[in-house]
Parts: structure tokens; sequence; C-alpha cells
């Protein structure tokens, strides 16, 4: 149990920590919304840049002080109990980190705002009878075995979309429709490119654009498919943002290095695609490499876009000065 200034410390770190990742992460949010490369463009202003704010605040806010509560209580729990207790937490340290973040998760802000309830009464639980206390150790150790139990369900599931993420299916639409990561239909097609092992496709879903890739093969004459990687277009208004965007994907997304040689095994090749709201982009080259296609098309609101392609571009060393981007015209 805990003193009133336990109470106290505990509430003042965790309240304290959450309203500063809420400000920061809350602050990234709206930089992004206003950037358009976050969420809710298609919303009012306001409306916005209000839910960027709230949704980019809470999680962290909520992330990391479930993990600063989870292993400031599972500590105080794991410590009263016995010696086996404290070494078997020590040696699966792995598994008591995650059991910490998910029990933390679930139990911290109502143990906030019940600390509040007892700090406002000036409840002391210093001194407690050993009957409440065991009454409080098997309820702790309820919500470690639920945790327990929630952790194994996850890695069962986890283990079930592993496999069907390896399977293959007769056409792109059952593998992507199949696959752990998706949901719904795969969109209206305005774009193919396939090769020897493997397909991209290029398509239009709810007036977004999305780009796939399949590894392909061949079972009885028949090609199957089995989905390989998702990237959703990012609506861009101005080339600085692009530059920066594709820099960052070039140099951190596995087109440098070991990653790249990995991907490239893997799926023979490394596509990269993305959108834009200017038509300069017909000129965009990478290394003095021309985009290979445009794909010009409206979404829902009338807005026009353009779909931009690279099939396959050369590995680079990761160095960012090694990387050109122009749009035409000598504009880098």
């Amino acid at each position: 149990m805990m003193s009133l200034q336990q109470r106290k410390q505990f509430n003042l770190v965790v309240c304290t920590l959450f309203a500063v990742l809420f400000a920061i992460f809350g602050g990234l949010g709206l930089m992004l919304y206003a950037s358009d490369v976050g969420l809710f463009e298609n919303l009012p202003p306001i409306i916005g840049a209000v839910l960027s704010v709230f949704l980019y605040g809470l999680l962290a806010g909520w992330g990391f002080t479930g993990l600063v509560g989870g292993v400031w209580l599972g500590c105080r729990f794991v410590s009263s109990c016995g010696k086996r207790l404290i070494i078997l937490a020590c040696v699966f340290f792995m598994f008591t980190f995650q059991i910490f973040w998910l029990v933390g998760m679930v139990v911290t802000i109502p143990f906030v705002i019940y600390n509040f309830t007892k700090i406002r009464r000036g409840e002391d639980e210093t001194e407690i009878s050993p009957a409440v206390q065991i009454h409080f150790s098997r309820n702790v150790r309820i919500i470690v075995a639920a945790a327990l139990f929630a952790l194994a369900a996850f890695l069962v599931i986890g283990m079930v979309n592993e496999h069907t993420a390896d399977q293959f299916f007769p056409s792109p639409q059952e593998a992507f429709t199949n696959h752990h990561d998706t949901t719904g239909e795969l969109g209206e097609i305005i774009f193919t490119n396939e090769h020897e092992n493997n397909l991209t496709l290029f398509t239009v879903r709810d007036g977004h654009f999305l780009g796939t890739n399949y590894v392909t093969e061949i079972r009885n004459g028949e090609k199957f498919y089995r989905l390989w990687e998702i990237s959703r277009g990012i609506s861009i208004h101005d080339r600085t943002i692009a530059q920066f965007l594709l820099h960052t994907v070039l140099t951190d997304n596995g087109f440098t290095g070991r990653a790249n040689r990995n991907r490239r095994q893997e799926f023979g090749r490394i596509p990269i695609f993305g959108t834009y709201r200017h038509e300069v982009i017909r000129h965009l080259s990478i290394n003095g490499i021309p985009v290979e296609h445009v794909i010009e098309f409206t979404n829902e609101h009338g807005e026009r876009y353009f779909a931009w392609y690279f099939s396959d571009l050369p590995p680079f060393s990761g160095m960012r000065e090694e990387i050109e981007i122009r749009f035409g015209g000598g504009d880098k």
C-alpha cells in the first residue's frame, strides 16, 4: 500500500509526464497536419487540427505514462513478493517488462484518479492490516495473470497472422483482403507493373492512392500472389516537404546497405512511388534517373493528383549528399 506522500509523488510524475508528452506530440501532430502529411486532411481545418493535436498527444501520453506507471507499480509489487518471483522476474525480464507495460496501460490512469480521491480524503494507508495486504496482493496477481493471458493471446494471434502473411492466393484482391494488415477492397486499379516474380499495383480507394507489391508464384500453370508490402500515397503541397520525404525514404527505408540487399533478395527489386499535387512531378528525377510513370487522377473531392513511380532505383550508400532530387529546370 502507498502512503499519501507516495501517492502524491506518483501522481506528480505521471501527470507531469503526460502533460509534457501531450504538448510535444500534440504540437508534432499539428505540424504534420499543417504540412499535409498527417491525418484528417479532408476534414474542416479547425476540426482536423484539433483532432490531430488530441490524437497524437493522447497516444503518446497514454503510451509513455502507461510504461512509467506500470514499471513503478510492478516493481513495488515484485519487491513485496518472495525471492523466487523476484528471480523469475529478473530472468524473464523481457516478458516482465511487457507485462508491466500492458498492466500500466490499463491501470495507470484509473490509479491516478484513485490516488486523487485518497489524497482529497487524507487517507494514509501506511499502516494497513495483514488481511487487506493479502487481499491487495491477490488482486494484483489476478491483474498480472490477465496480462500474461493477453500477452499469450497476442503472441498466438501474431503467429497466426504471420502464417497468413506467407500464404499465396489466386488473385491480388484475395491476397490483399486476407492479409492481417489490411481491410476492405483493394480499390480501382489504375496502373499495373508486372515483372517475372513480382507485381506492383496502383489503386484508388475512397479517394486515396494506394500502392501494393506482390510476390508471384506459378502453380500448375496458374499465377498466385502474396502481398509483400503496402505503401499509401502522401499528399504533398510543396517541393521542400517532397524532397525531405524522398530523402528520408531513400536513406532510411531500405534503399541503402544491407537492408537494400535483403529486400532485393526477397522481392527482386525495390519500387518507390507516391503522390504529388503539382504537375511539376512529371519532371522529377533522382540522381539523373527520370520518373518512369506519372498517372493523373482526381479524388472524390474533385482534387487533382499525380501518382509517380520508379520501378527500381539503384542502391545508395546512405549519404544524403549522394542523393540529388530535381523537379526539372535545374530545380533541386
